[in-house]
């Protein structure tokens, strides 16, 4: 599939600086992006995990 995105001129420019800095082309520095996205996206967890990590560095005195 070949996607064509319109940006602007500074978003352009961010692209490409990123990409050069990871020593790559700015295509496949976002097909990078878009292919960490896309897993993030498949690897949803449950609510009770997300929760237990968000929970784990309060002290036990401030759940009372």
């Amino acid at each position: 599939m070949t996607l064509n995105i319109d940006l602007a001129d500074d978003q352009v420019a961010a692209l490409t600086a990123k990409a050069q800095a990871q020593g790559v082309s700015a295509e496949q520095y976002a097909r990078r992006v878009l292919e960490q996205d896309i897993q993030t996206v498949s690897r949803r967890r449950h609510i009770s995990e997300v929760i237990r990590d968000n929970m784990r560095d309060v002290p036990p005195e401030d759940l009372v």
